[in-house]
């Protein structure tokens, strides 16, 4: 089996990873691998007022608001569990007209893989904690999220907490059929570490794809509208990953590109994603936790981190 290869990443004799200046400013990695986030201004008050009149033209089979289905997954809008596959790519082409150039001056060395559209409607739209399902084969190498609200967010409307520090400290594969190791504890979490992040308007939230988030119901009058945007290193094979049906040890590999997230459905990342070539098995990390487990971890992050990266 070939090891990827990640152009900056390299490993030491020792096995730590010795990353790269991810951001344009090395004031923001020093943020991010102490945080797991940082926080950018991102587009212009013109800039968003055109995002604003772009957006308005989109045409999602639920109107945005999936209560109109008759059998909807959730009570919030995801492009990708939109079946209208031409609204689907007209939503990804208008975040690469509207934001492509601007992330990339802030993320030089990665690309926009996929992205979505999540629209919480008015009294509805709380989401469930977890991390973001990784989309590349190594897991030790950092994937994000941009996170870019169409209007300010804060508490009332639902905005998006997070667990400042707990990034890259759990050897744990997120994908859409695992289970999670916080599972006995998400009351603590949400009471305890998931801490709101407000995000203006023109701002956006970049965070590790390993970072536990969540966010409530949006108890506004309006609709919260943001943009998610999945962001890998230039030179990534992007992967599914997929647990084993047969062996709940192993893990699934399979190729999955843009055309994937534009084209397939959500049955798809639950099982075997007919047309996608098969890359092998991987072995499964996943342990559960207690919150025990869980603060001791925290309390340690930064040394876990340095286990394995090289950030002096």
């Amino acid at each position: 089996m070939n090891t990827p290869v990640y152009e900056g990443f390299e490993r030491q004799e020792d096995g730590r990873i010795k990353p790269p200046n991810i951001f344009n400013d090395p004031k923001l990695d020093v943020a991010f691998w102490a945080d797991g986030f940082v926080k950018v201004p991102l587009l212009s008050v013109e800039e968003m007022s055109s995002l604003r009149e772009n957006f308005a033209q989109l045409s999602p089979t639920d109107g945005f608001d999936p209560r109109n289905l008759e059998n909807p997954r959730c009570d919030y809008h995801c492009t990708f569990l939109d079946p209208n596959r031409e609204y689907r790519k007209e939503s990804d082409q208008l975040v690469r007209n509207a934001m492509g150039e601007q992330i990339k001056a802030v993320l030089p060395g990665y690309r926009i893989l996929t992205s979505n559209v999540y629209v919480k409607p008015s009294g509805a739209g709380r989401f469930e904690i977890h991390q973001n399902w990784p989309t590349i084969e190594d897991i030790d190498i950092p994937t994000f999220t941009v996170w870019a609200p169409l209007q300010d967010t804060g508490f009332k409307n639902g905005t998006i907490r997070v667990v400042p520090g707990g990034h890259r400290i759990f050897p744990d594969i997120a994908a859409a059929t695992s289970d999670r190791f916080f599972d006995d504890f998400e009351t603590e979490l949400i009471e305890t570490y998931l801490e709101p992040v407000n995000v203006a308007a023109g701002e956006a939230l970049i965070f590790d794809d390993s970072l536990l988030h969540w966010s409530s119901d949006n108890l506004s009058e309006n609709p919260r509208i943001t943009f998610q945007i999945e962001m890998v290193p230039q030179d990534a094979q992007t992967v599914l990953w997929i647990r084993n049906a047969d062996d709940s040890t192993q893990f699934d590999l399979w190729e999955a590109g843009t055309s994937f997230w534009l084209e397939d459905d959500m049955d798809s990342v639950l099982g075997r994603p007919e047309g996608q070539k098969f890359l092998g098995t991987r072995p499964n990390p996943n342990q559960h936790l207690s919150l025990e487990e869980f603060d001791g971890r925290m309390q340690r992050a930064d040394e876990i981190r340095r286990a394995k990266y090289v950030l002096d």
